[in-house]
């Protein structure tokens, strides 16, 4: 059964790779037309693969700390009140900083710069979170964590803009997604096995705190010089 599973999850990761046509060595838009050759188009842009790997990699976090904190902090015995209020801290600050951030991004030159620091802001979220005693420690770290939340939506999907431009904007940006749910469905998971397996939460912390940094280094080797120089290739 699991391997029915598995078998099917991977034919929606492949679906939306279909809906790009190559074409005399460049990917165009091709309405009516399906072929394989566009998946191994798509994963020979260095630029998309990039994104792909930052974006899931931000969701393994993100949602790591989403569905792991509250557990964590009632282990290491604040109450289930105060690990909820930390825990909302996160989504409050995704909530303000969300519409901040895409109003900056629109008005900033260097947007992978922009994402990758706020990207780190949330490793030392991450940090402070994991050696928080006091609850106020806990708050502060899970709002810096709440500030990446808040940030990544509206950094990801305008640098993935500025790379394939509007034509194919949508399926290129599908495709990112489905790293994201990847990275959501491994963040979610994996800490709770992680605790069944060493009685703690420690690695955890340690992997996501890793996948952070990753996303935001990975995030600056976007090429930059070349965004306006690649749209051709796909419009």
């Amino acid at each position: 059964a699991m391997n029915v599973i598995g078998f099917l999850f991977l034919l929606y990761i492949a679906a939306p790779l279909f809906f790009l046509q190559e074409a005399d060595g460049k990917t165009t838009i091709n309405h009516g037309t399906f072929s394989f050759k566009e998946t191994v188009t798509l994963l020979k842009n260095r630029n998309i693969l990039i994104m792909f790997c930052s974006f899931s990699l931000m969701c393994v976090s993100i949602y790591g700390v989403l569905s792991q904190e509250a557990a964590f902090a009632t282990d290491r015995g604040f109450s289930l009140s105060q690990a909820a209020w930390a825990l909302s801290l996160i989504t409050g600050m995704g909530v303000v900083f969300s519409p901040v951030i895409g109003w900056i991004s629109d008005r900033f030159t260097n947007r992978k710069r922009l994402g990758a620091i706020l990207i780190l802001i949330g490793v030392v979220g991450v940090l402070l979170i994991f050696i928080a005693e006091k609850w106020i420690v806990l708050a502060l770290g899970s709002a810096l964590v709440g500030v990446s939340y808040g940030s990544y939506m509206p950094i990801f999907p305008s640098i993935t803009k500025a790379v394939v431009g509007t034509e194919v904007f949508g399926r290129v940006w599908g495709f990112i997604s489905m790293g994201g749910s990847l990275g959501a469905a491994i963040g979610c998971g994996i800490g709770g096995y992680i605790y069944d397996l060493f009685g703690n939460y420690n690695l955890l912390w340690f992997i996501i705190a890793v996948c952070f940094l990753a996303a935001s280094v990975s995030l600056l080797l976007v090429n930059a010089d070349g965004l306006e120089k690649d749209r051709p290739l796909f419009g």
